[in-house]
């Protein structure tokens, strides 16, 4: 175990360990003591977890005296949580970052920037102001040169900030709110791109796309970027390497779900089959939109362990469209795990029967049920 995962139980693991090999050495706990640089009251505060091992100092042990062996357990990678609350609490972070990394993902594809230079296409930077034939219809259909898209994506990024888009942001909002039941999208007519955004091209069937370009940059501006460029980072989708030790008593799937999406999701979602029917800028951009598919949590699985040691462990199989996100509570106290088991009940549903069940595991676990008289 690398010392940055160190627990309490596997510091007890290591000087247990310690001890056991120092006496088969004919060593004392004294030479423990002294091998670590500490007193050797110590020693019996690392054997009951009162105090627990320096990553410096299970190095030492484990150098001196070799590795413990571990209970057996289930390897995964996943993230953590020191407490329920802590998951709790952090929901509309992480749901707010699922966004943001759909968002990364659709805007770095190449088709996408091309289909939003298309529909732009290069008027606007020709200021093109005349009454002659010829030049109405040079822009008379969306389309670019290859060697404009850079120009007319920069034209893009300065005219996101503009007063005017912003005005259509909030009233396409307001237009998604009353109307997001709707079957399309096109009833009634949404509102129009007004200012410098009238020089383009981009037509009402563009509209789904700009509107997430939109709510990329007003909900993530310090991560926007068109395109974007590298991968969009989250401590909630970090994970470490773990071993999750202890039985498995008990296992319930919820398929309530506490996330509540946003206007534009719920718009995109009505507006899925009709904006991938149609081609954005003459292009198709179907497969780009999958990351989409990965805004809503379908169910979750939880599994709580209890190991030898009695303590609790906690993992959330969190499912997202075609993704699984492994979330593992690490500290729950056993005279707290009722208390727990509400507040998850609370915000997933749980029915009161999977509160009998888990009593009914625990006991048979030799785990300590609050309030409960052992006869």
């Amino acid at each position: 175990m690398e010392p940055q995962y160190i627990t309490k139980e596997y510091s007890i693991a290591v000087i247990n360990h310690a001890i056991a090999s120092a006496k088969f050495m004919e060593e004392k706990q004294s030479d423990i003591a002294e091998l670590l640089g500490v007193d050797k009251s110590n020693i019996p505060k690392y054997k009951s977890g009162r105090q627990k091992l320096s990553p410096t100092g299970v190095k030492l042990l484990i150098d001196r005296y070799g590795m413990p062996r571990q209970a057996k357990g289930e390897y995964l990678e996943a993230t953590l949580y020191k407490t329920v609350d802590e998951y709790l609490h952090a929901m509309d972070e992480r749901l707010n970052d699922h966004y943001c990394a759909a968002f990364a993902n659709i805007f770095s594809k190449s088709d996408v920037i091309k289909a939003i230079a298309s529909t732009v296409s290069a008027k606007p930077l020709k200021n093109i102001d005349s009454d002659e034939p010829f030049s109405n219809l040079m822009f008379s259909q969306q389309g670019c040169k290859k060697h404009e898209i850079p120009h007319i994506i920069e034209w893009v990024n300065n005219a996101i900030k503009s007063d005017s888009f912003r005005t259509w942001y909030e009233a396409m909002i307001d237009h998604v709110k009353h109307k997001s039941t709707q079957s399309s999208y096109l009833k009634p007519t949404p509102p129009s791109l007004d200012g410098e955004w009238s020089d383009t091209l981009i037509n009402r069937d563009d509209f789904p796309l700009f509107f997430l370009l939109a709510d990329f940059y007003f909900n993530h501006p310090t991560q926007y970027s068109l395109p974007f460029q590298g991968i969009f980072e989250s401590k909630h989708f970090s994970t470490e390497p773990l071993v999750l030790t202890g039985e498995q008593i008990l296992h319930s799937t919820s398929k309530h779900v506490p996330f509540v999406r946003r206007e534009a999701h719920t718009f995109l979602q009505n507006s899925f089959n009709f904006f991938r029917e149609q081609d954005i800028g003459g292009l198709y951009i179907s497969s780009d939109l999958n990351a989409l598919d990965d805004l809503k949590p379908s169910s979750f699985d939880f599994f709580l362990f209890m190991n030898k040691d009695m303590v609790y462990r906690l993992l959330i199989n969190e499912f997202w469209g075609t993704k699984r996100f492994d979330i593992v509570i690490t500290d729950i106290p056993q005279q707290e795990i009722f208390l727990v088991f509400e507040k998850l009940r609370d915000k997933f549903g749980f029915d009161r029967e999977t509160e009998v069940e888990l009593k009914t595991k625990i006991a048979k676990a030799g785990g300590f049920i609050p309030g409960a008289r052992v006869l």
